[in-house]
């Protein structure tokens, strides 16, 4: 399975900057999402690369107390994510959704429509803005075809294959689609890359990390045999209502709009779907 991993790094940091030029003019920037009474990280300005997702907000604040702190807006970042996500699925019928700024693409079978795989992978990069600056990997599998995409510069590709396991070695275990908290139990015991996970036995490994850890353990190894779980398009299904003369009342309008959202939801291609956002303007 051919899988393209389109990757913007530091995604929420670029939205922010976005939305809020000056941000961009900080030297160190911490993005945290509150979860409880705990707050994590959830990204940070490119010049704090020893902060990594999921890490306890209290334990980065620590590391640069100098660091301007900003709350995260996820619902901005997913609308933003939702866009791209939109593009893409216009390349191909097959994308699925990951960490916000990663997305999968299935490549199968897309050959002709392209014309060479140089062209679809192109098509890919351009479906996406380009002061985002994406990467593009491409490889067997969605795990290797990110670490692909890390290996590539901003603005272009790079194509993992060979003998995978030696070319992924030396990429650390924080690149491993597990929690904060696992990643530092790896480290607790002295695995810092994944060529140190995969030098071990698989059943040495699964005793210490359970179930998870026989994943883990043929990811180092680049095997990732994983599906790839395409993306429900979403649609936007829209109405108007129009009364003859200027109204005030709310119950004249509550009653339109219940009128106008019988109608919407009353057809047969509305069988079975189910509404994620409603909007109404006057």
């Amino acid at each position: 399975m051919k899988v393209a991993c389109v990757f913007v790094e530091h995604f929420p940091f670029k939205v922010e900057v976005r939305e809020n030029p000056i941000i961009g003019e900080y030297k160190a920037v911490i993005i945290f999402k509150r979860q409880g009474s705990r707050s994590s990280v959830i990204d940070v300005s490119p010049s704090l690369s020893s902060i990594g997702y999921g890490m306890p907000l209290q334990e980065a604040v620590a590391r640069y107390p100098e660091a301007t702190i900003v709350e995260s807006d996820l619902g901005c970042y997913e609308r933003e994510f939702d866009k791209l996500i939109g593009t893409l699925s216009e390349r191909s019928p097959v994308v699925e959704r990951s960490a916000l700024g990663r997305v999968y693409v299935g490549l199968d079978g897309l050959g002709d429509t392209y014309g060479s795989e140089e062209g679809l992978i192109n098509s890919l990069m351009n479906a996406v803005p380009q002061h985002l600056y994406p990467r593009v990997g491409v490889s067997d599998g969605k795990f290797v075809a990110y670490l692909a995409a890390l290996c590539a510069t901003p603005g272009r590709a790079y194509k993992i294959s060979g003998n995978v396991g030696e070319v992924i070695a030396g990429f650390r275990v924080d690149v491993l689609p597990v929690s904060w908290q696992i990643k530092a139990r790896l480290r607790g015991f002295g695995l810092d890359t994944l060529g140190e996970i995969a030098s071990l036995s698989a059943g040495a490994f699964e005793a210490q990390f359970g179930v998870e850890g026989r994943r883990l353990w043929k990811l180092a190894r680049g095997l990732d045999d994983g599906p790839l779980i395409a993306e429900k398009v979403e649609e936007i299904v829209s109405g108007t209502f129009s009364f003859g003369t200027s109204v005030s009342d709310l119950e004249p309008i509550l009653m339109a709009v219940d009128n106008l959202l019988g109608n919407l939801f009353g057809r047969p291609d509305m069988s079975g779907r189910y509404v994620r956002f409603a909007q109404i303007s006057g």
